[in-house]
């Protein structure tokens, strides 16, 4: 697939510059403008490279709206974006599109397996499940409680001895790999947290101390999910799968979608939130790592991911990664958003935030007061907490009901095939529209996908309809084969 150079405000003494591009058939080219006078001189000037499929002008009237296009069109491929250097509205449209690519691309990923591995994990976790507590019935029941969001980046290391001399000032808040790093000093965490659907049991059997509640999406490792020994609280994703949704509403389990973020730290943040925990105090909160030095069990990981530079908050060249450049805008977003909240980064390190303040976490720990009633309060809270009954035939009835639409549906997609080939066409899939599969989980998938086979597949409609049957007949071959193998 070809790579997407865009370009901004280009007058016509810029196209000298970028003659080299035009020349390269492994590039898309596109043109953005905002000036409708400058459309219609670039037309001009452009007419013969316009013919071609891979150059193209396009008009930007609402920035937001018109760039979450451009992002979603071109999820999974490289993008860059260049301007004229007297273009005083270019970075914030560079910032914007880049921002909203990278989240299009980190989105689109929980569908790269064709949502295998987090639908191996919901099935898995349902049956594993008989009662279940839900976020809501927590909601304000710690009113004002400081909460400490425990990161796993290396400044952890400068604070984390200050943890152990809390004296329940606040609740301690910890997910993923910071909960190894508090395991190995005897720290135990109030509230632990895991949402990652590939987080190594191993490393999670290591985990000594999980603290009284675990908050979970049920997307996380199954196989983490049973070593579990708290008080299980579920929380709802923000809509990433909607088959899970269709799940738990026919098990009458509802659920409002909570915006979790990119990492367990930004869940927790939002968790604290719903608790009406203030203030909430970040610490091990880098968002990044130098010279390949990371917490103790993260380093090997971290140097997995593909990652670039840039600076901290001491101006010290560090590296980072997108879904911590995302959890960073988020947490900004989330500040921005929650004005009567005071959030404090005690992280002594790392990317920082606007608008944050940086504060050292003694000083901070010297201004919050005891609370000799923490442990009680979290009991009592856990005690009075009703707790959900799974019913276990209707899951069983569920899961029946999602095989039968898969082999339904399979069905279906044949005889399109076999109606194509008789020159009877139906763009619209109607018969298949109406099963259940294709409602929660084939065309969600598709609105993923789809700009990626029209870059392939170009002014054959036909060609296309194949190509979305084919690739409809793939994913449900792989969801029978979970089914088949959990069944």
């Amino acid at each position: 697939m070809k790579d997407t150079y865009f370009f901004y405000n280009t007058k016509k003494h810029d196209l000298i510059s970028y003659k080299k591009y035009f020349e390269n058939e492994d590039i898309e080219l596109v043109f953005l403008e905002e000036d409708k006078k400058n459309i219609d001189n670039l037309s001009i000037v452009l007419e013969d490279y316009l013919k071609k499929e891979d150059i193209k002008i396009v008009f930007i009237k609402d920035l937001e709206k018109d760039l979450k296009k451009i992002a979603m069109e071109n999820i999974f491929l490289n993008i860059k974006v260049f301007s004229s250097s007297k273009s005083l509205n270019f970075n914030k449209i560079k910032d914007t599109l880049l921002n909203l690519h990278r989240g299009a691309c980190l989105t689109s990923s929980l569908y790269a397996d064709f949502g295998i591995k987090a639908f191996e994990n919901i099935y898995y976790n349902l049956k594993n499940t008989k009662k279940i507590r839900l976020l809501k019935n927590f909601e304000n029941k710690f009113q004002d409680t400081p909460a400490i969001i425990v990161g796993a980046g290396p400044s952890l290391e400068k604070n984390i001895d200050l943890l152990k001399s809390l004296e329940d000032k606040a609740l301690i808040l910890a997910g993923g790999s910071s909960l190894n790093a508090l395991s190995n000093v005897k720290i135990k965490p109030h509230i632990s947290a895991s949402i990652d659907k590939t987080f190594s049991s191993e490393k999670f059997k290591k985990i000594k101390n999980q603290g009284s509640l675990f908050f979970y999406q049920n997307n996380m490792n199954y196989e983490n999910f049973k070593l579990i020994k708290s008080n299980k609280v579920l929380v709802s994703d923000f809509n990433a799968y909607p088959l899970e949704r269709f799940i738990y509403e026919k098990l009458d389990v509802l659920q409002e979608s909570f915006n979790g973020g990119w990492t367990v730290s930004t869940f927790l943040i939002n968790i604290a939130k719903t608790l009406s925990c203030n203030p909430i105090i970040l610490i091990g909160m880098d968002l990044s790592y130098t010279d390949k030095k990371y917490i103790k069990d993260v380093e090997e990981e971290a140097f997995k991911i593909k990652k670039e530079k840039t600076l901290d908050i001491n101006n010290n060249e560090v590296f980072i990664q997108n879904d911590w450049i995302e959890a960073k805008l988020w947490i900004e977003e989330f500040k921005k958003n929650n004005k009567d909240i005071l959030v404090i980064n005690s992280t002594e390190g790392g990317v920082g935030f606007k608008n944050i303040e940086n504060i050292n976490l003694k000083e901070v720990l010297k201004k919050l007061k005891p609370n000799p009633n923490l442990n009680a309060l979290i009991e009592k809270n856990i005690q009075n907490t009703q707790e959900i009954e799974l019913d276990r035939n209707k899951l069983n009835k569920i899961m029946q009901s999602i095989y039968k639409s898969l082999i339904n549906s399979n069905k279906i997609l044949d005889e399109y095939l076999q109606e194509i080939e008789k020159n009877i066409v139906d763009f619209n899939l109607i018969r298949l529209s109406r099963e259940i599969i294709y409602i929660y989980l084939l065309d969600p998938i598709w609105q993923i996908w789809v700009n990626i086979f029209k870059k392939e597949i170009k002014n054959d409609n036909i060609a296309l309809l194949i190509n979305k049957i084919l690739f409809f007949k793939n994913i449900i071959n792989e969801h029978l084969n979970l089914l088949n193998s959990i069944c």
